[in-house]
């Protein structure tokens, strides 16, 4: 056993969910996430999407051939025809541009009733032409002739057990047999985890295209909040296939899938304004006395800096308002009764 695969087990045993994805405060969590790790572009035009119709035809035909037990070769004689012919039907340049202007990606789920009705309008009413082409659909996403987004992938366009499986080897054989093996090297690893891990790198090859070494942190994060839109139990595990991306050297990052939430270090101004300090000109001088001193210390240093002033002192003074305070330049009488101002208050007290 390597070293790399010998660190396997601590990075994809299965742990809690990843939060909760429900409600826009807590998918808001990832938005810096999204900011610091973008996702690959949604591409219109790449080389199987502008091929000939008599090419992606053929294209369809091998992979449908190729399907194990031969489930999809009954539909050859129509389905690929009745996807193609339904494509065409729409507005565009390239067979993803058609995709997209077919409302079939929008409607998700809800795909099969928009071609459903085409097939209908064209004396196509046997469930044979509709399940044909379903089946050819899956082929085109395999074959790489349409990309269609993560969102249609989650909310059920890639229900399909067997859609993980036939497009690992089409696209990807060696990279996806990589990523079972090392699943493989982890006995405490719950088949159906393991499975799950696999189905979502199928996923996000197919949104993004290339293959399973093209995958990025951002594509990771993307399915992430794809699943949180559509999924009633959304990023269940989804350590597992960061920590074997992690483990393959195909992406980088901290080794936890929830630590990437983080917005990376915090200007000085963020470090003390986390303690919502009510003084604003004791806010700006600590802050200002951060910045000054930011140059010659390492940020662990300073975040422990601005906890001692910001919230062990500054913080706890506001709490405690018998405690005199004066903002500064102001100097305490001396003597007779005097004033003096409480940072937040304007109560007059003498001395």
């Amino acid at each position: 056993m390597t070293a790399a695969t010998a660190a396997l087990p601590e990075l994809t045993r299965p742990a809690a969910p990843v939060g909760s994805c429900g409600g826009k405060a807590r998918a808001a969590l990832w938005q810096p996430a999204r900011d610091r790790f973008p996702a690959r572009p949604d591409l219109t035009a790449w080389p199987a999407t502008v091929m000939p119709r008599g090419q992606a035809q053929r294209e369809l035909g091998r992979v449908l051939a190729a399907r194990q037990k031969g489930t999809g070769c009954s539909y050859l004689r129509v389905g690929p025809g009745a996807l193609l012919d339904w494509l065409e039907d729409q507005p565009g340049a390239t067979w993803q541009e058609r995709w997209l202007a077919s409302g079939a990606d929008q409607a998700r789920s809800g795909w099969r009733d928009i071609s459903r009705r085409w097939l209908h309008d064209r004396g196509h009413d046997s469930p044979y032409w509709t399940d044909g082409l379903s089946v050819a659909l899956k082929a085109a996403v395999i074959a790489d002739i349409v990309r269609p987004s993560l969102h249609w992938l989650t909310g059920g366009g890639a229900a399909d057990n067997h859609f993980a499986r036939e497009l690992a080897a089409q696209r990807d054989p060696q990279g996806f047999a990589r990523l079972r093996e090392l699943c493989d090297c982890d006995p405490d690893l719950p088949g159906i985890v393991r499975d799950r891990a696999i189905h979502r790198a199928a996923v996000i090859v197919a949104a993004k295209g290339g293959n399973l070494a093209q995958i990025t942190t951002g594509d990771l994060i993307a399915e992430h909040t794809a699943e949180c839109d559509t999924m009633a139990k959304p990023g269940q595990h989804t350590q597992v296939l960061y920590g074997l991306l992690r483990v393959m050297g195909i992406i980088t990052g901290p080794p936890a899938f929830r630590q990437l939430r983080s917005a990376g270090p915090r200007t000085p101004a963020e470090l003390i304004g986390r303690y919502h300090l009510a003084c604003q000109p004791i806010r700006d001088l600590l802050a200002d006395y951060l910045r000054e001193r930011q140059p010659a210390l390492d940020y662990s240093t300073l975040n422990h800096i601005s906890g001692i002033l910001g919230k062990l002192f500054w913080a706890d003074l506001e709490q405690h308002p018998e405690v005199d305070v004066w903002l500064p330049g102001q100097a305490r009488p001396r003597g007779a009764a005097g004033s003096h101002t409480r940072c937040g208050s304007s109560a007059r007290r003498g001395s």
